[in-house]
């Protein structure tokens, strides 16, 4: 095994680093916050680019908030989403 695996962590989480997430999720999280279904499009590309399953559970749930046009609970679980990206970032 190479010494240079691409992003990935401890926890092998994505095909792209915790701070190339940041701003998908820095979009997502205007679009929440407006209400803006268009939020919907922006999950399916974060969850396309995450290999790690729990995560991308953890992203999927969040659009079938919106789905459901709930937006705050959205925004709540992006806000620990993002809390869990940002330690996986430390450990990068």
């Amino acid at each position: 095994p190479s010494s240079q695996q691409p992003t990935a962590t401890a926890e092998g989480v994505t095909s792209v680093s915790a701070d190339e997430l940041v701003s998908p999720l820095d979009r997502l999280q205007t679009l929440l916050e407006q209400s803006d279904a268009e939020a919907l499009d922006v999950v399916e590309e974060i969850a396309s680019h995450v290999t790690e399953t729990d995560l991308r559970e953890r992203i999927k749930a969040i659009g079938r908030l919106i789905d459901d046009f709930e937006f705050d609970e959205a925004l709540e679980s992006l806000e620990g989403l993002r809390a869990q990206t940002s330690n996986l970032a430390k450990l990068a």
